[in-house]
């Protein structure tokens, strides 16, 4: 009743998949009390530490049972993973076996207090995490009363859990820190196994360090192989995904690819084929591919970890719902931008019916909707939808956490495509301060937002200035992630468009070369996000004088961007090979180019710089052909007006278009 009063969606279906698996595992666990009671006779220490492990299976499931009878929307989005955890049938014969298991005594208090650890879980798992917080650290007190090492690490291991599930995962990190050197110290391996696992993704993934979850992730392994069968699958199915995630952030691709994969055989021999495990591992292939610009293989991994997902929760659930994201994610990727924002739309819906609208979850869906606006040239709703993800972040997380950070990133870029820097500048000075405050001069978001600073300070014509922060943004990504990284090829093409600003261009040059050469190596020759390097080393080419390599560059960015042209760096590129056209004399051929810019533009916000450009330009192509003065006078004078109201930044452009129309009419 009560999951059926949480208000979510799949309320009903969640409620008839957790009740057949507790009837499941309720008889297995009967049947293995009586296989026990029978064993006694032939070896009575392993029989009682298989009662005694029987006894915490019982304890796990009254814990589930207790949280089921009160309604709530995070026990319905997380009660089919509880059920699935409860350990399978052969868990405690194997738990008897070990040599530990036959050690160290019994008592009420000893009960209880483990009980109370299981009961802590449960509450977080049905997202009550005040009351699990405060059961944790009463049963962690009692653990230090009692002077029980088992209780201690294990309430250590607790706490880390539902620290990491709220997203504070310094204080996580610090709680399975603690665990792992207690668990050491007290010669509980398996322990320290698992708060090393934990340490991997809590460091590299979710705090962003990958040299220190690097190091975690030795120290997982080598406890791993240094108990031996002694480990579940799970523990070395998340090691090996943990792994292969930092990885693909680091853009150690193959290495990458061949991890998730050892994860999904993991997962489908522990697990079958049809568990939410290997769905999560699918969709993880799924990403890592179409990052790499490998979509055909991509779509065929999202298709399964969909299907799955389906069958194993339902297509309410918010699991079904981040399989949707990526796919989002894999559509955008490809050019689909109306797939991708619908993708994201379901995905927020879901969410929201799952978690309610004030939810990291709905802020991750939001941020990804703007991120397609701002791909089809929507710019002004992009904001606002980044605005809306802006603000459930920091009701949420408070002003330094990660994805608040990037939001405001995301809220810089998006200003700066609608010529608002004043607005880009704000929000990236307040993002680098708290993330230097919060995170640290030396993490990875305090990089980007350097390089997008550098951006916004460029777009000011403040060039030295924008030349500082993107080479602070530079020296830190290449101290991060090594010189081959895509990061780096950002903060390169940025550097280089800022000394193109400022007429530096033999400078210039070489940066945007590298930048190319970094992305050509990683993402494939054929991938459109090489046009964010193509373009911008043609107008530095083209500036030296060197147009036939200026050109080849352009139409090689256009022919990548040509499948999507809803995509904004197509009329730029377009505009880029009209104006090289036009400075070389061939205004005949240039008309074609700049015609298709100003009809990809012209019915779309945030182009209002760029249209103005490719106007104008066709003005003067159309102007020196002699093919249609009245429409070249026509395009400057709304070229002109484009630029009105961009106030002093476009000053000099409105200038040169007006002594333009004022010589023309002078001709006639």
């Amino acid at each position: 009743a009560a999951l059926r009063e949480s208000g979510v969606g799949h309320a009903e279906d969640t409620w008839t998949r957790v009740a057949a698996r507790i009837d499941q595992w309720t008889d297995a666990w009967r049947d293995a009390r009586v296989s026990a009671c029978l064993a006694a006779r032939a070896d009575e220490l392993q029989a009682r530490a298989r009662g005694r492990c029987l006894d915490q299976d019982r304890w796990r499931l009254e814990g589930l049972l207790e949280v089921l009878v009160e309604p709530g929307r995070e026990l319905a989005n997380n009660a089919i993973n509880a059920a699935a955890a409860l350990p399978e049938r052969d868990h405690c014969e194997e738990f008897a076996r070990r040599p530990r298991a036959l050690q160290g005594g019994e008592s009420r208090e000893l009960d209880e207090l483990h009980r109370g650890l299981i009961l802590a879980r449960a509450l977080a798992i049905a997202g009550r995490n005040d009351e699990a917080l405060e059961r944790i650290q009463a049963a962690r007190a009692e653990a230090e009363r009692l002077d029980d090492a088992t209780a201690r690490v294990e309430g250590l291991l607790v706490d880390g859990d539902i620290r990491g599930e709220l997203g504070d995962y310094e204080r996580s990190e610090a709680l399975f820190a603690q665990a792992w050197f207690s668990a050491l110290r007290s010669g509980h391996d398996r322990a320290a196994a698992r708060a090393a696992t934990e340490l991997v993704e809590i460091v590299g993934v979710d705090r962003g360090e990958h040299a220190r979850g690097r190091e975690w992730g030795e120290h997982a392994a080598a406890m791993i192989d240094h108990l031996g069968a002694d480990v579940t699958a799970t523990m070395r199915l998340e090691l090996t995904r943990s792994r292969a995630l930092i990885d693909q952030e680091a853009a150690a691709y193959d290495d990458a690819d061949a991890g998730l994969r050892r994860a999904l055989d993991l997962a489908e021999e522990t697990f079958g084929p049809a568990h939410p495990l290997v769905a999560r591992s699918l969709n993880d292939l799924s990403v890592a591919l179409y990052q790499r610009s490998r979509y055909d293989e991509a779509r065929g991994y999202s298709d399964r970890a969909l299907e799955v997902f389906a069958a194993a929760v339902g297509p309410l659930h918010p699991s079904y719902a981040n399989a949707l994201m990526s796919r989002g994610g894999l559509l955008l990727a490809v050019g689909d931008a109306s797939g991708a924002r619908q993708a994201f739309e379901e995905a927020a819906r879901v969410f929201e019916s799952a978690h309610g609208p004030d939810h990291r979850l709905v802020a991750i869906a939001l941020g990804n909707i703007a991120a397609v606006l701002h791909a089809e040239g929507d710019f002004e709703r992009a904001r606002a939808y980044a605005e809306r993800a802006l603000a459930i972040g920091e009701r949420v997380h408070g002003p330094q956490h990660t994805m608040v950070l990037n939001q405001r990133s995301s809220i810089a870029v998006m200003s700066l495509a609608l010529g608002d820097s004043a607005t880009a500048l704000d929000q990236l000075q307040r993002g680098l301060a708290a993330a230097e405050e919060g995170l640290g001069p030396e993490h990875p978001l305090t990089s980007l937002l350097l390089v997008n600073l550098g951006a916004a300070l460029s777009a000011e014509g403040r060039h030295e200035e924008a030349l500082a922060a993107s080479r602070r943004g530079l020296a830190l990504v290449e101290a991060l992630y090594g010189s081959d990284h895509l990061d780096v090829a950002f903060a390169l093409v940025n550097i280089a468009d800022t000394l193109h600003a400022l007429g530096r261009d033999d400078e210039a040059r070489p940066l945007a070369e590298r930048a190319l050469a970094i992305q050509e190596r990683i993402l494939g020759a054929a991938n459109p996000t090489l046009s964010r390097s193509l373009t911008p080393l043609a107008r530095i080419l083209a500036a030296r004088g060197e147009g036939v390599a200026a050109e080849g560059h352009l139409r090689r960015a256009i022919a990548l961007l040509e499948p999507n042209p809803g995509s904004r760096d197509l009329p730029i590129a377009l505009t880029e090979l009209g104006s090289l056209l036009l400075a070389e004399g061939r205004e005949s051929e240039a008309i074609a180019p700049l015609e298709r810019a100003i009809t990809l533009q012209v019915d779309r916000r945030g182009f209002t710089g760029t249209l103005a450009r490719s106007r104008f330009l066709l003005a003067r192509a159309l102007d020196d052909t002699g093919s249609d003065p009245s429409r070249a006078r026509t395009l400057a004078e709304q070229a002109r007006d484009d630029l009105a109201s961009s106030g002093e930044r476009d000053a000099a452009k409105r200038d040169e278009i007006t002594e333009w129309l004022t010589q023309r009419a002078a001709k006639r």
